[in-house]
């Protein structure tokens, strides 16, 4: 059988680090290029990944030699986490499992910071007197 196995074109090593400020960006791309020991395109049914305790499939690829996977990190705090992504091809054979090193670092911007004052319960309010002196 030919397993599909997968490349990374656009990644010179297998690092990526990413800046989030404030919980942006929520994704990030990763550029995905399939490949068959018999050198015959064929349909990926499936890639998968996992990132620290998320773990997403994105089926019906289709015939496409390359694909972007789009990565959720959002429910992920900063740190080093492996991504570990595979394939399945449409001959029911899956990928060796290939793994990049992310880290996602915390923006050092200053948040602005808006304050808002609301009230639940009735007010009572009371008429204040200022005295000021009497000019002559």
């Amino acid at each position: 059988m030919y397993p599909v196995s997968i490349e990374f074109p656009k990644l010179v090593e297998r690092t990526v680090s990413i800046t989030a400020t404030q919980g942006e960006p929520k994704t990030f791309p990763i550029e995905l290029k399939f490949r068959w020991t018999d050198e015959h395109t064929r349909a990926v049914r499936e890639v998968n990944y996992k990132i620290g305790h998320v773990e997403k499939a994105q089926n019906n690829i289709g015939t496409a030699i390359t694909t972007t996977l789009n990565i959720a990190i959002a429910d992920l705090k900063p740190g080093n986490y492996q991504l570990v992504i595979g394939a399945v091809g449409d001959l029911g054979m899956p990928s060796d499992e290939e793994t990049i090193a992310v880290q996602i670092k915390e923006s050092l911007k200053k948040r602005s910071r808006g304050y808002t004052t609301s009230f639940t319960y009735p007010l009572k309010l009371r008429r204040f007197h200022y005295w000021a002196p009497q000019q002559k």
